[in-house]
């Protein structure tokens, strides 16, 4: 899973407009902060991450609640993503625990 996966499927299903948004309203950072990522070709440490799965969570639970064929699609896609950001959050916990 790449952040530029999940920026790109957000923006995809309108829910995020600009990387200055995602860095803000779905990692917590600074507007800057998806950018220099990227031009850095660093990963997002545990903390951001779980910020996603934070907001990914909180947006699959407002549409819960309305029943049309666009928002269950919307939701399942959602949901997805959620699974994706959990599944590297605990990769990356794992590779910091010794067996």
């Amino acid at each position: 899973m790449e952040l530029q996966e999940i920026y790109a499927q957000l923006k995809g299903l309108n829910m995020c407009k600009s990387g200055y948004q995602f860095s803000e309203q779905f990692l917590g950072m600074h507007r800057s902060y998806y950018s220099v990522i990227l031009a850095q070709k660093a990963q997002p440490s545990i903390n951001v991450l779980s910020t996603l799965e934070y907001v990914l969570i909180l947006l699959v639970s407002v549409l819960n609640d309305v029943d049309s064929f666009e928002v269950l699609n919307r939701r399942n896609k959602l949901q997805c993503l959620v699974e994706l950001v959990r599944s590297k959050i605990n990769y990356l916990c794992k590779s910091r625990v010794k067996s």
